[in-house]
């Protein structure tokens, strides 16, 4: 009886899939239409450095760190950050508006001048100064740096840029 009745509901769903057969849809697995497009992300550009001296004054006392540099085109001179960087907590310190910061120059040429402190130039040592822009978007350029460094008493100043991000 159980086969009977299995067989009745088979042939009643076929029957009824013969009779009425679902209603087509607009919708589809395949859609013939394509579209293409592209996108660019901004890319912010931090300052070119162009030299670095690293000067000091007798016995190294007060070194100061000059570093010839061109703004990139569309930006201004409020765009660019100055910092320097921290090699043991690797974090950049933003001393943009430090009275160590000295800024001459006109678009697209600056100087910025970086004073480190009377003394700290007496036991020598090293120091790493940077910039980057800023989009009015609020993206950063990466940041463009030179190392500074001397001997003992400011024996050998040497300043080398480093190369860019």
């Amino acid at each position: 009886m159980r086969r009977l009745i299995v067989g009745a509901a088979v042939l009643a769903v076929s029957a009824a899939l013969v009779v009425s057969p679902p209603a087509s849809t607009l919708a589809s697995w395949l859609d013939r239409e394509q579209s293409t497009g592209s996108f660019t992300a901004l890319t912010v550009l931090a300052p070119t450095f162009t030299s670095c001296v690293l000067t000091t004054a007798v016995l190294g006392a007060d070194p100061v760190v000059t570093v010839t540099w061109t703004m990139p085109a569309g930006y201004t001179v409020a765009n660019v950050k100055v910092g320097t960087y921290n090699s043991t907590t690797t974090v950049w310190t933003d001393v943009t508006a430090s009275p160590q910061v000295v800024r001459t120059g006109t678009s697209p040429n600056f100087t910025t001048k970086f004073s480190s402190g009377l003394l700290s130039g007496l036991l020598g040592g090293s120091i790493t100064l940077g910039m980057m822009t800023t989009h009015l978007s609020g993206w950063t350029s990466g940041w463009q740096s030179a190392t500074a460094s001397a001997a003992l008493l400011g024996i050998n100043p040497q300043c080398t840029i480093n190369p860019a991000p």
